[in-house]
């Protein structure tokens, strides 16, 4: 989602219209302390705003007397704007850490109502914000005199509190306008030298300024004003990026682009670490491979909520959020919004559920951000079983715009990193086993059978690992760690006289975009079997007709002998069929 051609982004949750304070303080924001440059809507250093209210963006249009030209509007739950707007606020700091306050030195605002304040999502960024010390992030609210609980929230969160009343009547009765502005103004002026978050809430009571909300006749002449400041602000900001030792760094990071010879360094950082020694984990794998972008790529920005105990790069990399699972998607579609930063999370595979909402929001404005699941449910056996998130996979996969990858050993989780970075038009999500690879020798040396062409393998998003490729009995299909439970049941059944081959099918949506003689290739034409600890919805898209699909129940104990039969008996009912 792109804030063009105005300088907010609408992620609006109800179709409520906005308070006659909320719109005065929007009207004081635009005439007093905005940077924006209508004629150059995309430059780097220009102030983010984001609007929660349809109808509030309605009356900023007709202040602005500018029509929408093709303003990528977003709808989004409640509080998710907030949680946009500090992450856009974490952002502009980290980016002014970097290349200092000459190049990075603008702020967030958020124009919402006191919905927005009272969620769990805005309750939870606010609390990260505070933590971080976001003093360029400034939201203003506008509520109902009665209820300022959300204000009270925010302040022991760390904000710093402002309340204007909207309740000054003027000679016709209703709100005296010029009065609401110039508090706001103050406030607003007052926000420009704090060193917290700073919440600006305009209060109103009922019967003041109950109408329709209106601007004044000289909004819109005033917004030459505003054009005529932000151009102003922006030719300097020009001058002085023309002469910093950092631009050219800087103009990388802005433009999402690639290093010289990134791919060449990281191949080689990944040998060095992960490419010889001891079979790792796709989890520890991960690890490995944060650590190595962080160091070739430092626009990474890691958000964690706990990190794993075992693997110590998780802890230096990332910032960690706590147990605020919900703002820390939120804060990570900020970042990603923001641009010239690589967003990633780390969240537990349990917790998606409150990772979704988020989620949903950033396939929808298609911005790259990159989740890290670690799969501990999947390891869990016994009474433990319950706590199995099997429907989970299925959930995430049928979400449009979202990239799901289960890598099942190191190779496929380099593969899955890299296609996640090179995917700049939506989400991807990483699920990673804490299991060790568990493959044998010989897998190890042809983990493509050796029969596929060189280049053939998880970067397709499906592959023939191992087995014949073209005269088989039956295709094992799985995913994760599921296909060592596939390796096992192809060297069991070849001891039956039944030829298998192990396909590994760590992402869907990416196997689904090669050209159908590949997916027929890799499929084969014999008789289908899917392995994975997870829900069977979707499968049949890969099983085909006479597919068998087995989930956490059948494979729970791996491949025993309840699942060779099963298998055996399945093959030998379609053979007489």
């Amino acid at each position: 989602m792109t804030d063009f051609p105005f300088p907010w982004t609408d992620l609006a949750a109800r179709d409520s219209a906005p308070t006659e304070g909320l719109l005065q303080a929007a009207q004081a924001l635009w005439g007093q302390a905005l940077r924006f440059d209508p004629s150059d809507p995309l430059w780097p250093d220009r102030d983010r705003v984001v609007v929660s209210q349809p109808g509030l963006m309605d009356r900023l249009r007709d202040m602005t007397g500018d029509v929408d030209a093709g303003l990528d509007m977003s709808r989004a739950p409640p509080g998710q704007a907030i949680g946009t707007a500090v992450g856009l606020a974490l952002a502009e700091a980290r980016l002014s850490a970097r290349f200092g306050r000459s190049l990075v030195d603008h702020r967030t605002w958020v124009l919402c109502d006191g919905a927005d304040l009272e969620t769990g999502v805005a309750l939870e960024a606010a609390a990260l914000a505070g933590m971080l010390g976001l003093a360029r992030l400034c939201v203003i609210a506008g509520v109902a005199q009665s209820d300022t609980s959300g204000a009270d929230r925010f302040a022991a969160s760390g904000w710093s509190v402002r309340r204007v009343s909207c309740e000054v009547p003027g000679p016709d009765g209703q709100m005296d306008r010029e009065a609401v502005r110039n508090a706001v103004v103050a406030a607003i002026a007052a926000t420009v030298r704090a060193r917290r978050p700073m919440l600006i809430i305009c209060t109103q009571a009922a019967g003041i300024g109950s109408g329709r909300p209106t601007t004044d006749d000289a909004a819109v002449p005033a917004w030459a004003a505003v054009a005529a400041r932000g151009r102003t602000a922006r030719r300097g900001w020009q001058r002085r990026a023309f002469r910093h030792r950092l631009r050219a760094e800087f103009t990388r990071w802005q433009n999402g682009a690639a290093p010289p010879l990134w791919e060449v360094d990281w191949a080689r950082a990944w040998r060095t670490n992960v490419g010889s020694g001891t079979p790792a984990s796709p989890l520890a794998a991960a690890g490995h491979a944060l650590d190595q972008i962080a160091q070739l790529r430092p626009e990474l920005t890691c958000l964690t909520l706990a990190p794993p105990d075992h693997d110590p790069q998780y802890t230096a990399l990332a910032i960690a959020c706590g147990t605020r699972d919900h703002g820390m998607a939120a804060l990570l579609n900020g970042l990603g919004l923001h641009g010239a930063l690589l967003p990633f999370g780390v969240i537990s595979a349990v917790s998606i559920d409150r990772l979704r909402p988020a989620l949903r929001l950033a396939a929808v404005m298609r911005q790259q951000v990159v989740h890290l699941l670690c799969d501990e449910g999947a390891a869990l056996q016994g009474a433990d079983m319950i706590w199995l998130p099997v429907e989970q996979l299925a959930s995430l996969r049928a979400m449009p715009n979202v990239f799901l990858f289960r890598p099942c050993d190191p190779v496929e989780t380099r593969a899955a990193f890299t296609s996640a970075l090179a995917r700049t038009d939506g989400p991807s999500v990483i699920v990673l086993d804490g299991r060790p690879d568990t493959r044998r020798p010989d897998t190890e040396a042809a983990p493509h059978g050796g029969t596929l062409p060189l280049g053939i393998g998880p970067e397709q998003g499906a592959y023939v690992r191992s087995g014949p490729n073209v005269a088989r009995d039956v295709t094992l299909i799985a995913s994760g760690h599921e296909v060592a439970v596939a390796e096992a049941l192809r060297r069991r059944l070849a001891g039956h006289g039944i030829e298998a081959c192990v396909v590994s099918l760590p992402c869907w949506k990416q196997f689904a975009r090669t050209d159908a003689t590949y997916r027929e290739a890799v499929l084969g034409t014999a008789p289908r079997i899917g392995l994975e600890r997870a829900s069977g919805f979707g499968w049949e898209r890969w099983l085909g007709t006479e597919g068998l699909f087995l989930g956490a129940e059948a494979i729970a104990n791996g491949c025993d002998d309840a699942l060779l039969a099963r298998v055996r008996a399945h093959l030998a009912a379609i053979t007489t069929a």
